[in-house]
């Protein structure tokens, strides 16, 4: 807040700066608890994990949650829905019984009635908007291998405090409404798009997927406040044709403000098991499984999707014991095989020699605890 001691330029100043704000952002300005950005900039503390879910999401997200538990990581958990229909106090309930794990009703927050912020949007609000300074948003369905909070420890996020995961690398060569959509945002892509990213060269449709973000929300604010504003009607009602969700959306914000960030390691990968029909095989070709990442080792760190093979279907809830890995990591030369309704997505890698291992057994024993976890909360889910 500006005072009489500020000089008169900067008094003048605080008036249009403060309508320009609620113009841009007028959802902020909910329930009295920030006058301003700055405000609710300098509320930020400490690092924590920012997880959203709704009804549908809440039992992959309390595995998901109690996984990080059980993981050894004690960071606090901020989970945010979007009004007592999103997630009803009951289950609610549940999702506290995870130690330091907090629900947040976002609608209390900020206006999420004007800008259509249900779904895929509520997840920027919710990285905005949460208590901590430095974040790790973990998707409600994404499980992990290592601590979450090794990521604040990687060369990405020190030199960028923004780090992005890739989604599979899909239709190289393509010209689709996803690449004119960021070149119409972005006519002038960054060195780094060009060098490290497949959209702009046209190695693959999707660049990120948005199951794990890791940002220094001081670092990265207005770039956040662009991906809000993106998931936002009217404009992301555009974006939405052109991306599957928010997914591209944080990316792009750092793109459009010329801000730097990195990528990890590899497009999506996948984790899982070997396809049958390449078990004979003395080195297997296929691996079907989550939507795979790994640390900046090339070890193994999370996946997406959950630990059924199809969190969609009924045939598909058949939780997976996960035995083997596979990992793009040249964005060329890989196929990918659609999922069905008992199956996941399988990856031919490019040089399955190269690109193909087994979990080691203290993965493995992670592995292990993830499905025991999953079936102990869920008794009457299918066994594998």
């Amino acid at each position: 807040m500006y005072t009489a001691l500020h000089s008169h330029g900067v008094v003048e100043l605080g008036l249009p700066v403060s309508r320009l704000e609620a113009a841009v952002y007028p959802w902020l300005d909910r329930g009295g608890k920030w006058s301003s950005v700055a405000q609710m900039a300098a509320s930020f503390k400490g690092r924590g994990i920012v997880m959203a879910s709704g009804v549908w999401h809440s039992k992959l997200a309390l595995h998901a949650a109690t996984v990080v538990r059980q993981l050894g990581c004690h960071l606090p958990i901020e989970l945010y829905y979007s009004g007592e229909a999103d997630l009803p106090a009951q289950i609610r309930a549940v999702l506290e019984t995870v130690p330091g794990l907090k629900t947040v009703d976002l609608s209390t927050i900020v206006d999420t009635v004007s800008p259509g912020v249900s779904g895929w949007a509520v997840k920027p609000y919710a990285m905005l908007v949460s208590s901590f300074e430095e974040i790790i948003f973990i998707d409600a369905d994404a499980l992990f291998f290592q601590r979450p909070d090794v990521l604040f420890e990687s060369a990405a996020y020190r030199e960028t405090g923004a780090v992005f995961f890739m989604d599979r690398t899909l239709y190289p060569g393509a010209e689709t409404a996803s690449r004119q959509f960021f070149l119409d945002m972005v006519p002038q892509p960054s060195e780094y798009a060009h060098r490290a990213g497949r959209l702009v060269p046209r190695l693959s449709i999707h660049e990120g997927e948005s199951g794990v973000i890791v940002w220094d929300k001081r670092r990265s604010l207005h770039a956040m406040l662009l991906s809000c504003v993106m998931n936002s009607s009217p404009y992301r009602d555009e974006m939405y044709k052109a991306y599957h969700g928010d997914k591209e959306s944080y990316w792009i914000a750092h793109e459009a403000l010329n801000m730097p960030y990195r990528w990890l390691p590899g497009g999506g990968g996948a984790i899982g098991f070997v396809k049958a029909n390449t078990l004979n095989l003395a080195n297997p070709i296929t691996i079907c499984g989550g939507l795979y990442h790994t640390d900046e080792q090339w070890r193994p760190l999370w996946f997406n999707g959950g630990i059924m093979r199809n969190k969609y279907t009924t045939q598909g809830q058949v939780g997976m014991n996960l035995t083997h890995w596979a990992v793009d990591r040249t964005f060329r030369g890989t196929t990918w095989e659609w999922e069905t309704d008992d199956m996941p997505f399988c990856l031919t890698p490019e040089q399955p020699g190269r690109d193909i291992g087994k979990l080691t057994a203290d993965e493995r024993d992670v592995a292990d605890m993830m499905l025991r976890v999953w079936i102990e909360q869920n008794p009457s889910a299918p066994q594998p």
